[in-house]
């Protein structure tokens, strides 16, 4: 299935209940997979304004684990240092509730924090763990600033 017909899912699930929305949503997805070839930066900017509606500025699990996956880390590996499971229990070693951000942004927050940092603090675990609470619970930024980042930054 498209990611469109997901996004679609995501944010409305009773659309899919009805025959002629599935008819449409289909021609719309068959559309949306020539504008990928044809404007592939028109069809991006698509896909993050519906994406937005589906989660609002917060990553769900497919788009962390794309972030995270294409970290270049400063120890010259790719990828993720910590699983989801890992940073969940980090999470709730540290009395970390996800009512601020959810637990894919804190995914993403930690691993990128260890990805660009753990060379310069000498992997220090607290201190790593405390500077993605602190960017996550940074009192005068946006809802969703994980996601926000990491869309300024791609």
């Amino acid at each position: 299935m498209s990611k469109f017909i997901n996004l679609i899912e995501k944010a409305a699930p009773i659309v899919i209940q009805s025959k002629p929305m599935i008819e449409i949503i289909n021609i719309i997805n068959e559309h949306l997979d020539d504008m990928c070839v044809l404007h592939p930066g028109a069809n991006e900017e698509l896909m993050n304004e519906i994406y937005m509606i589906a989660n609002g500025p917060y990553f769900d699990l497919d788009m962390a684990n794309k972030a995270v996956a294409a970290m270049y880390n400063e120890d010259g590996t790719l990828g993720q240092k910590l699983s989801l499971n890992d940073t969940n229990q980090i999470a709730s070693s540290m009395s970390i509730y996800f009512d601020k951000f959810n637990q894919y942004d804190w995914y993403y927050t930690l691993n990128m924090i260890y990805s660009d940092y753990s060379v310069v603090l000498s992997n220090n675990s607290s201190m790593l763990n405390e500077m993605a609470k602190a960017f996550l619970m940074d009192k005068d930024a946006p809802a969703g600033k994980a996601y926000l980042y990491y869309k300024a930054m791609c």
